[in-house]
Formats: C-alpha cells, sequence, structure tokens
C-alpha cells in the first residue's frame, strides 16, 4: 500500500530534473519489497520439527529401538518452499538412522551405551547458506553389507577392492 501510494506520487512528478529521484526511489521501494518478500517466505526450521520428532518415535518402534531426536539451531530460518522439499529426504534420513544406524538395547548397553540412542540434527547459517547436519550415536556404516547389496545389484563386482569410503559412497545408489 505504501509503496503504491508513493509510486503514485513519483507518476505525478513531471520534471527531467527529477528522474534522478524518482530512479532512487524506485530502487529503494524495489529494494523494501525484496526484503519484505523474503521475510514473508522465511520459517524457522524447527516448523517441521513435530513431523520430524514422530518420525523417528515411529522407526524406533518398527524396529524395537529406542532413539530421540535433538534439533539443534531449529531457530534458523529457511526459505518455505525450500524446507518443503527437503522434509522428506530428512525424514528418510531419519528412518535410516534408527533402522541401520542405532543399535537395539541389549547391544548399546553390551557396548556400553545409554539404552536410548540419539539422533542430532544441527542448524545453522554460514554467511549465505544453510548448512544442515544428521548425526547419530550408532554405530556407523556396515561396510561388508553394503559391499554385498553393491554386489548383488551390479554396482560392484567382485574383484574390485573399494576403499570404505568408496563403499560409503554407495548408499547414494
Amino acid at each position: 500500500v505504501i509503496a503504491q501510494a508513493r509510486l503514485t506520487q513519483i507518476a505525478n512528478l513531471s520534471s527531467d530534473s527529477n528522474l534522478k529521484t524518482i530512479a532512487e526511489e524506485l530502487e529503494r521501494l524495489s529494494s523494501v519489497l525484496r526484503d519484505t518478500t523474503m521475510r514473508i517466505r522465511m520459517v524457522p526450521f524447527a516448523s517441521v520439527s513435530e513431523r520430524l520428532f514422530r518420525i523417528v518415535r515411529q522407526a524406533a518402534k518398527e524396529t524395537d529401538k529406542r532413539a530421540v531426536l535433538d534439533i539443534k539451531g531449529g531457530q534458523t530460518e529457511v526459505d518455505r518452499s525450500v524446507l518443503e522439499r527437503i522434509t522428506a529426504p530428512f525424514e528418510h534420513m531419519l528412518r535410516n538412522s534408527v533402522a541401520h544406524g542405532i543399535e537395539g538395547p541389549a547391544e548399546r548397553t553390551a557396548k556400553g551405551k545409554p539404552e536410548l540412542g540419539e539422533v542430532r540434527i544441527d542448524v545453522r547459517q554460514e554467511g549465505n547458506e544453510i548448512v544442515l547436519s544428521v548425526v547419530d550415536d550408532g554405530a556407523g556404516l556396515n561396510f561388508e553389507r553394503i559391499r554385498a547389496k553393491a554386489l548383488a545389484q551390479g554396482l560392484l563386482k567382485p574383484e574390485d577392492h573399494p576403499t570404505d569410503g568408496e563403499v560409503a559412497e554407495f548408499i547414494f545408489h
């Protein structure tokens, strides 16, 4: 509304001496409009937290494990459309953390770990970028199982001897 009223005032100015003033005012208004639009599009990452907590609870229940989700930096703002697009992949990562990373209660106790496994999402802003990481306190990657599955799917040949780092890349296939 303010921008529209100001544009009407600018349109009523007719002298060439005011062209520079008009251009500067239009640039300022454009900047205000861009900033306002950006603020409207931004939402805290925590706006999807209940959904993510539910995924971890459900995955733990389905696998007879105990796990909790901790979100650090949930107040960090993310573009709404970006957050909507990354939520499903995050859900998949959380399910995998519980199903394949977190050990069962007996195994965790035997390893000297608490029965309750932890999955953590860290969200932080670095300059113009948002950095998201998912970490669990589970057993880590089962390289032999990944290698076997890569062989079964033809992604790896029996004569190949990839490093553990190279084997880990197969999880993205």
